[in-house]
């Protein structure tokens, strides 16, 4: 690069022109270089041809005769080439321009040189990828061979001219596909035709074999006809028979019929076997141009067509071909004849490839559309040729040239075409195009007073809904539709506007179709039988999908039976329309109904359920057992009995044993403290002194030895005698009695040390230091009382299962005290906040569960089972009660 801007230095033509990369090789032996570049003061795109002479000058090996022969070769050709002005000539906007390193001038903006696309990559440093994929078809080799054809017609007819060296190195291919004729570095003019005026051929007067630049001094001999060799003639049919190879080359992935590598003497052979040829040699080429192929290659001058001939002839006459010919021509048609072409062309775009529709259709069509009159007539194959377009075709080649009929409202033809393609413009089109050109489009359209543009925007936008943007279509076009529901000109565009808000419904969310829709439908005046049936298919729509659009039970009853009640009143609506609009009333009524039953009944179990939360939550706490306080006085009274009749027997007393005795005889300490310590702080927390034993007290128990259970006898079965002095132990029977009746349980030795009674003399009033539990005195004789007798055989039977649990379970049956402050106490008692209920419980690794032992059925007239139950929120009472619970738990630890 940094060569090539050295080289550019000292050049007109190259300070002209901002010149960038190379893109292709052209000329005889591809010694030219292309380049793309751009004018510098009018900014217009061009390509700029350059022949390095340095690079040619240091070939050692190339004579400097040959070499300045080439080098006037070059020039010749060039300069001639800017004499010539035609369709198919390569066109010089800049003219040949010489320095001391190279020769350049400037074209129109091209492709590449047809040698190259046919795979010749000779002085190619970078192969671009536009080149690598551009492969000809048969309807392209046709429509160049014409073009070419045209050139040498001029050439020959015109400036009485003959190329002399027509190869794919002489053919550039132009931007839009046409094929162009340059390189007349051989080029004679026709007067030189016979021997007699001294034509010589000094390039080929020795059969030296000439490769490299030097073979860049004559004419290619894979192409040239046989009469430059044989007799020392040309003529302009020699032209066709070089052309007749290009032909071939194109099918045959660029090389000729026959190599002859520059040597004549092979040149002279492969002519007689090119005159014998028969189409087998010309396979490759397609059966519709194979006879031209074949007269073109005739060695006899006079039997090969001329070049304006060609074109004529019926392989190049199909209907592709005269459509593109009449395109290319369209410039000088007056407009009804383009008017009644371009109704046609539509049927035949089909026929062309995209490469050709883009190159050699689209750019004519959009230079006669900048014409509004017949802006209708093209537009539609303009945008026919938009659907096979990409994104970024469309953006770069079409949408610029459709920007200013965005605009156009006259003829109406223009906006309705654009409307009906709307999907296709929207899909293609870029964000801020779409805002700036077509929703003002389709808001001009909604508000337009031709009928036909709006029916034609309403019938549209359901298939372009999902391109649009939501702010846009929530503001811009929604509004817009529904104007023409509430104030339709007339009734049919009133129901094109309700079918096309139906389709619309997708886009809406809940709070568009409850504050938008909803109120149209209410504002809706017109009563027509299609317009009912409109508004019904908006609504079923919507019902649908209920949740969506909020349409739950209160919204139905309280605004779409009121739109839809009036409905059925409508006197102009047949037997059928009436049954849809009554079958939709009961849809809507059903679903109400089924919705308020499940509300309204879940609505009651709801009610139910909070009611029994209340209600258990004000009672006092939860209860498993509740003591049946009937006889409750009766038990007292006993208890205080028993009481004083131990008092009265010194044995009973000395054999007697405290609560705090029991403790340190039994229980375990716990973290070095000593059991009378903590009996001792339990009884001073309970307000109790000395050996006073804590008063009567509910006490809800817990114990997580699922085998054992308390069992209360009544005294009078219990005691054989009053004069017995031995004292019931801990984990032995304990009784008491209530209103008579008899009760019986085991209690585990923990449960019998915790059960400490304190009472009053009901005589003197000074507190009994003897504790309930060892101061009711029995017949050590169980034998006496079969009550007892059945307690020590079930205590005998639950103790050996007992002894079958783990140690973990057997180390501390009592887990939990439940302990609830009583509403009311005796007045004989000490009142120390506990209750005057007992309940009993116990819990297990399961949770906890009831007394469920048998027992005897007397049991059931002091004991009432109650499942246990958490309360959701404990009230105060039982909160009391709980923490009392955890202190003497602490306590007795």
């Amino acid at each position: 690069m940094q060569r090539l801007k050295s080289t550019f230095s000292g050049n007109a033509c190259l300070k002209e022109f901002d010149v960038g990369v190379q893109i292709a090789s052209a000329g005889n032996r591809l010694l030219w270089r292309v380049h793309t570049a751009k004018h510098r003061s009018r900014n217009e795109a061009a390509s700029v041809f350059i022949f390095d002479k340095k690079h040619i000058s240091q070939d050692k090996q190339l004579e400097r005769q040959t070499r300045d022969h080439l080098f006037e070769v070059v020039r010749r050709g060039a300069s001639q080439l800017q004499k010539l002005r035609h369709p198919n000539v390569l066109r010089v906007v800049f003219p040949v321009t010489e320095s001391k390193d190279c020769i350049s001038f400037a074209t129109e903006p091209v492709v590449a040189s047809l040698s190259n696309l046919l795979g010749n990559y000779d002085n190619l440093v970078k192969v671009s990828h536009t080149i690598k994929q551009y492969e000809l078809d048969e309807l392209e080799c046709c429509i160049g061979l014409s073009q070419i054809c045209d050139a040498l017609a001029f050439c020959h007819d015109n400036a009485e001219m003959i190329h002399g060296n027509v190869t794919p190195d002489s053919i550039i291919v132009a931007q839009d596909g046409s094929w162009k004729l340059w390189s007349f570095d051989f080029a004679c003019h026709v007067k030189y035709q016979s021997p007699e005026l001294g034509i010589e051929f000094p390039e080929y007067s020795s059969t030296d074999f000439r490769l490299g630049a030097s073979s860049a001094a004559q004419p290619n001999l894979d192409f040239l006809a046989p009469e430059y060799v044989l007799t020392k003639t040309r003529d302009v049919r020699s032209d066709v028979y070089s052309l007749a190879h290009v032909v071939f080359s194109c099918f045959n992935r660029g090389r000729p019929i026959m190599e002859n590598k520059g040597n004549v003497l092979t040149f002279q052979s492969n002519a007689e076997r090119i005159s014998r040829m028969g189409k087998e040699e010309l396979a490759g080429v397609p059966i519709s141009l194979q006879d031209l192929v074949k007269s073109m290659l005739n060695t006899h001058i006079s039997l090969r067509p001329v070049a304006r001939d060609i074109p004529s002839h019926n392989s190049l006459n199909t209907t592709p071909m005269l459509t593109l010919r009449f395109v290319s021509s369209l410039h000088e048609k007056d407009n009804p004849t383009k008017a009644k072409f371009m109704k046609e062309l539509p049927k035949a775009v089909h026929m062309f490839s995209k490469r050709i529709l883009h190159q050699r259709v689209l750019p004519i069509l959009q230079r006669e559309c900048k014409e509004t009159l017949m802006a209708p007539f093209i537009l539609p194959n303009i945008l026919l040729i938009a659907d096979s377009c990409s994104i970024v075709e469309f953006e770069q080649e079409i949408l610029p040239h459709l920007i200013p009929l965005f605009s156009v409202n006259d003829p109406i033809q223009v906006p309705c075409i654009l409307l009906n393609k709307l999907p296709l413009l929207l899909d293609k089109s870029p964000a801020p195009a779409t805002a700036k050109y077509i929703l003002p489009l389709i808001q001009r359209s909604l508000e337009s007073k031709e009928e036909s543009l709006i029916g034609i925007c309403l019938q549209v936008l359901p298939s372009a809904m999902t391109a649009i943007d939501y702010a846009a279509m929530k503001n811009s076009v929604i509004p817009r539709i529904q104007a023409l529901v509430v104030a339709p000109p007339n009734t049919k565009l009133c129901i094109n506007a309700l079918v096309c808000l139906g389709s619309l419904l997708p886009m809406m969310d809940k709070w568009i179709f409850q504050e938008s829709m909803l109120p149209m439908l209410e504002h809706v005046k017109l009563r027509e039988p299609g317009v009912i049936m409109a508004m019904l298919g908006v609504l079923c729509q919507a019902l649908r999908d209920k949740d969506k659009y909020g349409l739950d039970a209160k919204c139905l009853s309280s605004r779409i039976l009121i739109l839809l009640s009036p409905l059925l009143g409508v006197p102009c609506i047949n037997l059928k329309q009436f049954n849809t609009v009554l079958n939709l009333v009961r849809d809507v009524l059903s679903y109400i109904e089924s919705e308020r039953s499940k509300s309204l009944s879940e609505r009651e179990t709801l009610a139910n359920e909070a009611s029994l939360t209340m209600s258990s939550l004000n009672q006092p706490f939860d209860q498993a057992f509740l003591f049946d306080t009937k006889g409750e006085d009766a038990i007292l009274s006993r208890l205080a009995a028993i009481s004083s009749n131990n008092l009265t027997s010194t044995a009973a007393s000395t054999n007697s044993i405290t609560v705090a005795e029991q403790l340190s005889d039994q229980a375990t300490p716990l973290s070095g403290q000593k059991d009378s310590d903590v009996f001792n702080r339990a009884k001073s927390d309970a307000g109790c002194a000395g050996n006073t034993t804590l008063p009567l007290c509910n006490i809800s128990i817990s114990t997580s030895n699922p085998v054992e259970s308390s069992v209360f006898d009544s005294p009078s079965n219990v005691m054989s005698s009053s004069n017995s002095t031995s004292s019931m132990q801990y984990g032995q029977h304990k009784s008491f009695h209530s209103a008579g009746t008899l009760m019986s349980a085991q209690a585990d030795p923990p449960l019998g040390q915790l059960l400490d009674f304190g009472s009053q003399s009901p005589t003197t009033g000074t507190e009994t230091t003897n504790s309930l539990a060892h101061n009711i005195p029995f017949n050590s004789n169980m034998n006496s009382c079969p009550l007892l007798k059945e307690n020590a055989r079930r205590r005998t039977s639950k103790s050996s299962a007992f002894k079958g649990r783990s140690d973990n379970d057997q180390s501390d049956p009592l887990t939990l005290f439940h302990l609830s402050p009583s509403s009311t106490q005796s007045s004989s008692m000490p009142a120390v906040g506990f209750p005057s209920q007992l309940t009993l419980q116990r819990q297990s690794s399961e949770g906890i569960i009831s007394q469920d032992d048998p027992a005897p059925d007397v049991f059931d007239n002091l004991f009432t089972l109650k499942p246990r139950s958490q309360p959701s929120q404990p009230n105060q009472q039982f909160t009391k009660a709980h923490t009392q619970s955890h202190d003497l738990l602490d306590l007795l630890s």
